[in-house]
């Protein structure tokens, strides 16, 4: 079975729209030296210029905060794998528009209103940050000088990084990302319920679709792939695992303990162990196909948070 990490924007085209406008909008607007005509301020009412309101999603004010928010936008593409691209551009645009009423209450109520507020999408970041910490389990744990870690250390430290390249300035946005974040998993006046109107997605999907769909990347042959299992009641035996280890890998029964010419006794004497009740549901209930899930857990020796986190990378089974 293939544990490959599934790479680029296949199934994302809004993290790949998203992604290509802010590194874009980010790197005109610092090669021109435009950043502070991006940026929340009072310039918004005092002067009513609107347009800072969407610019100051987009443009990122230095190298570094690009380079990070880069990075942390291309890792949580996996939420639009997971969701859908209707779901998660529903979630997109409820965030940011909920950051942004936040963070312009607060251009009107502190010293924001004449310094402005740190440019960049860090309120949408800073809300799937929130998505990330609750939603993606841990796959690998470790130790360093004595303290218990897991791998989802990297990502925090990524988006520390990234808060700290514009310190002070970027603290109130990063704030109203991780409270529009909560709000929204707590389904806060039915946040979660809400999606774009038909023809807006209608009209993206036939004026940007083309340009933003990317294909399936080709994955490089490894160990032998896996088959889909098959539902056939002749194949199956309940309360074993011969079965199952049939319907998964064809043909490993005819080595060793399972019988056959090959012989051999206790060559290959491993099975693959079914499924404990329930994880199969819990699976189906993320929003995976059922096959996908019995192909991942099988993967992951039955570990439900190691087969979600691997499928939630958009790795290939």
């Amino acid at each position: 079975m293939q544990q490959a990490e599934l790479g680029g924007f296949h199934n994302a085209p809004i993290s790949k729209g998203i992604l290509g406008t802010v590194v874009g909008c980010s790197l005109l607007a610092q090669t021109l030296k435009s950043v502070a005509e991006c940026e929340l301020s009072g310039a918004v009412f005092n002067k009513l210029e609107i347009w800072r309101l969407f610019s100051s999603n987009v443009c990122f004010g230095s190298p570094g905060e690009t380079l990070f928010g880069a990075i942390l936008l291309y890792y949580f593409r996996m939420f639009e794998r997971q969701k859908g691209s209707a779901k998660f551009g529903a979630q997109v645009f409820i965030c940011s528009l909920v950051s942004t009423a936040m963070q312009t209450l607060a251009v009107l109520t502190t010293s924001a209103h004449t310094e402005g507020l740190g440019s960049g999408p860090y309120g949408l970041i800073f809300s799937l940050v929130v998505q990330f910490v609750l939603d993606v389990p841990a796959s690998a744990r470790f130790k360093l000088l004595g303290v218990p870690l897991t791998d989802k250390i990297f990502i925090y430290l990524a988006a520390a990084q990234f808060l700290f390249s514009s310190p002070g300035a970027a603290i109130l946005p990063a704030v109203s990302g991780l409270l529009a974040g909560i709000l929204f998993r707590v389904n806060f006046l039915g946040m979660r319920n809400c999606r774009l109107p038909s023809i807006v997605n209608a009209f993206f999907s036939r004026t940007l679709g083309p340009l933003l769909r990317s294909s399936r990347p080709a994955v490089q042959s490894g160990a032998r792939r896996a088959t889909l299992p098959q539902r056939d009641g002749n194949r199956s035996q309940p309360g074993g695992t011969q079965g199952y280890n049939e319907q998964l890998l064809p043909g490993l029964a005819g080595f060793g303990g399972m019988g056959g010419e090959g012989g051999g006794g206790d060559m290959f004497p491993q099975q693959i162990i079914p499924p404990p009740p329930g994880a199969v549901e819990t699976m189906e209930a993320m929003g995976f196909p059922r096959e996908q899930a019995l192909r991942a857990l099988a993967a992951a020796n039955n570990d439900v948070n190691t087969a979600a986190h691997f499928l939630l990378q958009g790795g290939a089974v």
